[in-house]
């Protein structure tokens, strides 16, 4: 089984590609699922209500257990994903000021040895990322200066753990070709 993650701030484009590369995959005849985090609807409403930093943390923490749960006995040739623990690393720890370190482990001690086998960055800048969120929602509606601390998160650990990244400045079809360049030039 592979799993493959998109990671990007919010308006980065992670949702809409990686729901563009799943076609991509089905369309190949492969067997694969479809998921994304926050997994739970009952904790997605909690993380809804704009919770403390804190409170938020151990919010995707038990949500995130519960999800890895679920993908450990999946039988698919690919798992595609919005979103995984790299998101509470960036937002709570480099844009929140949780110690990176602590959030790093506890994400550690949650996903076990469940990493994902691929890691596509959308990057983009807040400016960009912003300008293309028709609505916001509590955590989305954070200033700037958090969307760049998020960011240069996400770069730092791109560097760290060698993901893909996709300069997602342009528009969708560009980086969804670009997404997909990547990936047979890596993996076919």
């Amino acid at each position: 089984m592979n799993y493959i993650v998109f990671e990007g701030i919010d308006g980065s484009g992670k949702s809409t590609v990686s729901k563009m590369f799943l076609q991509y995959l089905l369309n190949k005849g492969y067997s694969v699922l479809y998921t994304k985090e926050p997994y739970t609807s009952d904790i997605d409403v909690l993380i809804r209500k704009n919770q403390t930093n804190k409170t938020l943390l151990f919010l995707f923490l038990a949500d995130r257990s519960i999800h890895i749960e679920k993908l450990k006995k999946q039988h698919v040739d690919f798992i595609v994903s919005d979103r995984s623990f790299y998101s509470t690393i960036c937002y709570q720890g480099y844009g929140g000021g949780i110690d990176v370190e602590f959030v790093t482990k506890l994400n550690e001690f949650v996903v076990e040895d469940f990493l994902p086998n691929t890691v596509f960055y959308l990057d983009c800048t807040p400016e960009v990322a912003l300008s293309r969120i028709k609505k916001l929602d509590a955590i989305e509606h954070k200033h700037l200066t958090f969307f760049q601390k998020v960011r240069e998160g996400y770069l730092d650990l791109a560097k760290k753990h060698n993901f893909i990244t996709i300069n997602a400045q342009g528009n969708l079809q560009e980086v969804f070709s670009n997404t997909v360049e990547y990936y047979e030039t890596r993996f076919s």
